[in-house]
């Protein structure tokens, strides 16, 4: 595993974000160690709609103002809430997800 990952995290699974982590994952590019993390990841292509079930979109990490490293997610819309079928993050100390 990824001895830079956090405590939760599990491998590639489903995932819900919550508390200080934001209700779902940024869609625009985070500022610079918003997130904990030198290269925040952002989805690309919108929130689905309950009735889009699940889709693919694509997360990038910012790397000084360039998108790097698309590693494609699942999402789906829970009603109240959104999970996502995260994949491992680049192993390096600066990549991860991006909660809003």
């Amino acid at each position: 595993g990824n001895e830079n990952a956090p405590q939760d995290w599990a491998g590639p699974s489903w995932y819900r974000f919550l508390g200080s982590a934001g209700t779902q994952i940024a869609e625009t590019v985070p500022e610079y160690k918003f997130c904990g993390t030198g290269e925040p990841g952002y989805m690309v292509g919108g929130h689905p709609s309950v009735a889009d079930g699940e889709v693919t979109r694509t997360v990038y990490h910012d790397h000084q103002g360039s998108p790097t490293y698309p590693t494609n997610i699942s999402v789906l819309n829970c009603y109240n809430y959104y999970v996502y079928y995260l994949m491992d993050a680049k192993e390096s100390c600066c990549y991860g997800y991006c909660g809003v």
